[in-house]
């Protein structure tokens, strides 16, 4: 054997020993954390899961879900239609996916991959301000998403990533006594480090988020709660880009999409998600976002006269009987407001035939607490 064969063997074993010890100690990194459950384990499991991977998307597995669920009512947009809860619908027949579109591109495809599989009767449409701000990326992430957390290899890749960029994270292996198996605001099974860890995640029951971080936080003021978004206003980005007018190629693309979920046989409701007064305020008085939100507004309100759906626009926190307190920060609404949401759209006498109104009633009533309607294990 020649010293460049013994070199190449050399370099194969050092590097196989390497690779190997690098997926080994990434695999039981992962295993504490509570990130290596199968999608099949979750899906058996899912109306006792809190889901909140720190290391990949948890939104995507709503897909599969819904697919095995088939709710006859389903809400489709961002993470501020996340707050809805199927407690309220007859037999619970309900499903929220939010978080998975990000865009209009993005809300597209949701639908049309719910489509493959079943219609449902109703959509919720939830409509954000940037989805028309023509400053704003309106770039889909779904299939790059989707490719992270179905391969096998990447999600090794991202935990090194996560940890390199965050030291919270790297903290977690100094204490694992803080990972739990159930969640301490509903009490339910924890995958991922974020449930675990913080109670952060989605009740895979009905797709809503809960933000344990918040309920069991000390109590903030709407000063720190809407820090960041005024810093956002101010630093003009992420969402809250200034704008004169809307982006007329995606409100083509909203009319489309409104129009194919009717075709399809959809009972639509297109709605405003709320921003707290004290947000709205900022923007709706000022030139630099003011005709913008006005387009935007009366835009989406005549795409839907046009395309004869039902439309709300619960833009302000106050319109819908909510207030700055019940806000999670300054553009996400609590369980609180979405709870009033939904009476509200109880004036669509199709939809008011899925909820239990009743129960909608008793939980206005006898809300658990600042942020929650519901009791948190239920």
């Amino acid at each position: 054997m020649n010293v460049w064969k013994i070199w190449v063997y050399r370099w194969l074993i050092v590097n196989i020993f390497l690779l190997s010890g690098f997926f080994l100690a990434s695999g039981l990194i992962l295993g504490e954390f509570r990130e290596l459950y199968s999608d099949d384990e979750i899906l058996s499991e899912s109306d006792d899961i809190l889901l909140g991977s720190a290391i990949t998307e948890s939104s995507l597995i709503k897909f599969k879900i819904v697919e095995q669920k088939k709710p006859k009512v389903v809400a489709i947009g961002s993470s501020r239609v996340m707050q809805f809860r199927s407690n309220y619908f007859i037999d619970k027949d309900f499903f929220t996916m939010g978080g998975t579109a990000g865009s209009l591109m993005d809300a597209d495809k949701t639908f049309k991959k719910i489509k493959k599989s079943y219609t449902p009767d109703v959509v919720i449409l939830g409509v954000d301000l940037w989805w028309l701000n023509p400053n704003f990326s309106h770039v889909s992430t779904l299939g790059c998403l989707d490719e992270i957390r179905e391969s096998k290899y990447k999600k090794y890749f991202q935990l090194i990533k996560f940890m390199k960029d965050n030291a919270e994270m790297r903290g977690m292996l100094f204490h694992l006594d803080d990972i739990k198996e159930r969640d301490a605001v509903g009490g339910r099974r924890t995958v991922g480090l974020s449930a675990a860890v913080k109670s952060d995640g989605y009740r895979l029951a009905d797709g809503s988020y809960q933000y344990g971080h918040f309920l069991t936080a000390d109590f903030k003021t709407a000063a720190e709660l809407f820090q960041d978004t005024h810093k956002r206003l101010d630093d003009r980005n992420r969402r809250f880009e200034a704008a004169d007018d809307i982006d007329y190629r995606e409100f083509e693309r909203l009319k489309s999409l409104v129009r194919e979920m009717t075709k399809a046989g959809c009972h639509v409701i297109v709605f405003l998600p709320p921003f707290p007064d004290e947000i709205y305020s900022r923007m709706s008085s000022n030139d630099e976002w003011r005709f913008f939100l006005a387009n935007f507004e009366n835009s989406v309100k005549e795409c839907c006269a046009e395309e004869k759906v039902q439309f709300f626009d619960f833009s302000n926190v106050l319109w819908v009987g909510s207030n700055d307190d019940e806000c999670l920060d300054g553009f996400h609404g609590s369980e609180m407001t979405y709870t009033k949401i939904v009476k509200a759209m109880l004036a669509d006498k199709v939809f008011a035939e899925y909820v239990n109104s009743d129960y909608l009633n008793y939980v206005l009533e006898h809300p658990a607490n600042r942020f929650q309607a519901i009791p948190p294990n239920e």
